[in-house]
């Protein structure tokens, strides 16, 4: 697809529409990133107290929201343009469910569909040629409105995936990027992504639909996950997602190569090791994870080598050096 370079892709859409369970198409998913994408403007203003009536997009006379999106803003390809349509159709059968309290303190709910109308060319014949999408006010409010938090994130990774499972995860890891780390019952997991009956046997999501997601999103985006599982005996209860960026692993080797030339001084300084000791232990110097045990390990033997040093009743230690990588390589090469 061709990027308009005066495109913002960068976008802000309410936690609610993030989180929220639906079972749509890869198509329908692009549709709504356009749209959330359209009333960015309208979505600031709201957010600052402007009256909805006093946005760009409102329309008086249909009291809607009209939002026009270019064709070329979906796909540039005129054989996906059939897909496109049906998924407009599609989400005039879609039912929002907006829930409310009014002052006397009774619950309620009022069903509506997503979008109230869609108005599309027949043919695909132009690039100049726009959809439109009209949405009821109280729709329009449910997506402008971000007073229950808001989830920033990239508007074409859903265009440079086939995969509504990568699109999805995508912006659900945006949401909790500032973490690190998320854990999600797996029910629920399968819930939002409304699978709850599809994927019955926990190897087939985690090859259908995880794997799928984390192995495209280290291709696609700059911002990716992988993944861990709680499980309650055999059966797996929690997904752990370890959300990762380009820029934290960059400044994560940065941080292990500075321990990992910290522990090498450390050798030379207090074991008089040399380069060829390094080497025979430098498969266990990379792996970042026995840095602080390494280091423990450093402390033990030195303390233990002065012992003997100061025991006459001790053997020797004639090379502090071999002693030292001998030990290392016993503790850590299993």
């Amino acid at each position: 697809m061709k990027k308009n370079k005066d495109v913002v892709t960068m976008i802000r859409q309410p936690n609610r529409v993030t989180m929220a369970k639906n079972t749509y198409t890869i198509t329908q998913h692009r549709i709504l990133n356009r749209i959330i994408e359209a009333l960015q403007k309208d979505m600031e203003l709201y957010n600052k107290g402007a009256n909805i009536g006093q946005l760009s997009l409102f329309d008086s006379p249909s009291d809607t929201l009209v939002v026009t999106i270019p064709l070329q803003r979906l796909s540039d390809d005129p054989t996906y343009y059939k897909e496109v349509k049906n998924a407009l159709v599609g989400f005039i059968h879609i039912i929002v469910s907006l829930s409310w309290t009014d002052k006397e303190g009774t619950k309620w709910t009022r069903a509506i569909p997503l979008f109230q109308a869609v108005e599309f060319p027949d043919v695909q014949e132009r690039y100049s040629k726009n959809v439109k999408v009209k949405i009821n006010i109280d729709v329009a409010k449910y997506l402008l409105d971000l007073n229950e938090g808001f989830t920033r994130h990239d508007a074409e990774i859903a265009f440079k995936t086939r995969s509504i499972y990568t699109a999805r995860i995508y912006q659900f890891i945006s949401r909790y990027k500032d973490k690190e780390q998320y854990v999600m019952p797996l029910n629920e997991f399968k819930s939002w992504l409304g699978i709850e009956d599809k994927y019955e046997a926990y190897y087939d999501l985690k090859k259908k639909v995880l794997d799928v997601a984390c192995n495209e999103l280290k291709k696609i985006s700059d911002l990716y996950f992988d993944y861990e599982t709680k499980k309650k005996g055999k059966t797996v209860t929690h997904i752990i997602f370890k959300i990762k960026t380009l820029q934290s692993e960059k400044d994560n080797e940065i941080a292990h190569q500075a321990k990992k030339d910290y522990i090498i001084s450390l050798m030379k300084r207090a074991f008089d090791c040399k380069d060829k000791h390094i080497e025979k232990i430098n498969h266990i110097l990379i792996n970042h994870k026995f840095h602080h045990k390494i280091i423990n390990k450093l402390v033990e033997v030195e303390q233990f080598i002065d012992t003997v040093k100061n025991d006459p009743t001790k053997k020797p230690i004639n090379s502090k050096a071999e002693y030292l990588i001998s030990s290392l390589l016993n503790e850590f090469s299993n």
